[in-house]
């Protein structure tokens, strides 16, 4: 079963913050098989898949398929969000050198987890990481 391990947020920049103003939601899903999926928020037809072709260019694809929304709509700014576990979270400096060498004027944000707590069903426990 497929679960979102990570999140990307493409959309504009305020001019006098640091914010994101988000167009466009790209998921990571995980399990038998990842694939990212990006979303409009303003037009539910809208949908695009890549579906990686090994864990090791989880990253790039993922920032190439940010990279392609931004230039195709002229947006300027992006928020990663990668959990734990997430083959992201393990490759997000890599995104981020991609995104940064081709698109130098894109504002980016990253964030990684300080920590988390979540129920596992299969172990019947809560486990926690970090500092929560």
């Amino acid at each position: 079963m497929a679960a979102v391990t990570a999140t990307i947020l493409i959309g504009t920049n305020h001019p006098n913050d640091t914010s994101v103003d988000p167009h466009y939601l790209l998921k990571l899903w995980e399990g038998d098989r990842a694939a990212w999926t990006a979303h409009s928020l303003a037009d539910p037809t809208f949908l695009r898949r890549v579906l990686p072709n090994a864990p090791e260019t989880t990253a790039v694809e993922g920032a190439r398929m940010a990279m392609d929304l931004l230039r195709e709509f002229k947006l300027d700014a992006v928020m990663v969000c990668a959990l734990d576990g997430s083959t992201l979270l393990r490759s997000v400096d890599e995104l981020a050198r991609v995104m940064v060498t081709t698109m130098p004027a894109t504002n980016l944000h990253l964030l990684t987890p300080a920590g988390s707590r979540v129920y596992s069903v299969w172990k019947q426990q809560w486990l926690t990481k970090g500092v929560l």
